[in-house]
C-alpha cells in the first residue's frame, strides 16, 4: 500500500507511531528520487547553474531525514534485541516453558505496557498465576515492563499398543482389533 495511504488510513484509526513511520517512509522515498534525478541530469550535463542550488536544498533535507531514520533504525535494532532476550528467558530459564513449545511470538511495542501474544502448544493448562509469574519474571530480567497473553494448543501424547505400559488393572494395555491378516491396514498396499 502506498505510503500516504498508509498516513490516512493510520491518522484516521488514531494511530499515530503508524502515520510518523508511514509519512518519513514516504519522505524519504520521494527525497530520494528527486535527488538521483537531479544527480542524473548534472551528471548528464543538462541541469543549468541554478538547479545546483536545488539539488544542495536536497541534499540537506535528505541529510536532516537521517536523524529521524537512524533513530528508527536503533529502536528496530532494540526491539528485536529484546524480542529474542524475552524469547530466550521464557523458553530457557522457566520452568513453565519446560513443558510448553513455543509456537510464535507476536510484539506490539506501541502499547504501555510492551504486549507480547505467545502462541504455545501444551499437554495441560496454563494458569493465571503462571502468566503472571512469567510477566514479573521477564520484566525483572529484561527490564521490561511486558504484558502477556498466552494462547494455548492442547495436545495429547499418544502411543502404540505394543509399549510396555500397563493398565490400570496391571495387565498389559492391548487394543481390541482384529488381527492384521483378518482386517488389511487402510495404510499398507
Amino acid at each position: 500500500m502506498p505510503p500516504l495511504c498508509v498516513v490516512g488510513l493510520a491518522l484516521a484509526a488514531g494511530q499515530w507511531a503508524w502515520a510518523k513511520g508511514a509519512a518519513l517512509l514516504f519522505g524519504t522515498t520521494f527525497l530520494g528520487i528527486a535527488l538521483a534525478c537531479m544527480v542524473v541530469y548534472i551528471i548528464a550535463r543538462r541541469a543549468r547553474a541554478p538547479s545546483r542550488v536545488g539539488l544542495i536544498t536536497t541534499i540537506l533535507i535528505t541529510s536532516a531525514l537521517t536523524v529521524p531514520l537512524a533513530i528508527s533504525f536503533f529502536e528496530l535494532i532494540r526491539e528485536s534485541r529484546l524480542e529474542a532476550d524475552i524469547r530466550h528467558e521464557l523458553v530457557s530459564n522457566t520452568v513453565t516453558f519446560k513443558r510448553l513449545r513455543l509456537v510464535a511470538a507476536r510484539f506490539d511495542w506501541y502499547s504501555t505496557p510492551v504486549s507480547a501474544q505467545l502462541s504455545v502448544s501444551a499437554g495441560q493448562a496454563v494458569s493465571p498465576s503462571q502468566v503472571r509469574d512469567l510477566e514479573a519474571f521477564v520484566t525483572r530480567r529484561t527490564g521490561q515492563d511486558i504484558r502477556l497473553t498466552i494462547q494455548v494448543s492442547r495436545y495429547e501424547t499418544v502411543t502404540d499398543a505394543t509399549s510396555d505400559a500397563a493398565a490400570p488393572n496391571g495387565s498389559p494395555a492391548v487394543l481390541d482389533a482384529p488381527s492384521p491378516a483378518a482386517a488389511p491396514s487402510p495404510l499398507l498396499p
